[in-house]
């Protein structure tokens, strides 16, 4: 995402990405969907934040959650892993013991959560061999279709939980 620091350029980034979109569609994106309200409480705090999160949107997230819930058994899992670098769950999913990482670029992505790695590894294996996301690494009792509710795996450094998937809600208009 560019620098983005006032609502003008804002606007002229989402204009940007929606090239084709009429400007009533734009000012709805801007005005209801993602306001300039910068206290947190949207996701973001100033500007760039708001940018990068509607960009993350409309570039990824809306259309996962569309492909989500298009099929009926389709799962979903949320790589919430720090920095949040794009491709950042490669060093993840390629991940062997006591070898050393890359780090894919020219940001250091840090040490890879061995027991996230391992989860993702078994969803990958499992969904490849039978269809579904199951991980006897990751705690979990069961996971949800995504349509129920566009739950998903929500895979943190601390943590690995079943929420709703969070851009899901502003991508039903």
């Amino acid at each position: 995402v560019p620098a983005v620091h006032t609502n003008e350029e804002y606007e002229t980034f989402v204009e940007n990405i929606l090239s084709a979109a009429k400007r009533s569609t734009i000012d709805h994106i801007t005005k209801a969907h993602y306001p300039p309200v910068f206290d947190g409480s949207k996701g973001y705090t100033n500007n760039y934040e708001r940018a990068v999160l509607t960009g993350g949107d409309i570039i990824i997230g809306c259309n996962a959650a569309a492909l989500s819930s298009a099929f009926k058994n389709a799962s979903a899992y949320v790589f919430d892993m720090s920095p949040g670098i794009h491709g950042q769950d490669t060093a993840y999913t390629f991940y062997t013991p006591n070898q050393k990482t890359s780090s894919f670029g020219l940001i250091n992505i840090g040490p890879v959560n061995q027991t996230v790695a391992f989860v993702i590894q078994d969803y990958i294996l499992s969904h490849a061999k039978h269809g579904i996301l199951n991980s006897s690494v990751d705690g979990l009792s069961s996971i949800p279709a995504f349509r129920e509710q566009a739950k998903a795996v929500h895979l943190t450094d601390d943590n690995i939980t079943i929420s709703r998937d969070p851009p899901s809600p502003r991508c039903q208009w």
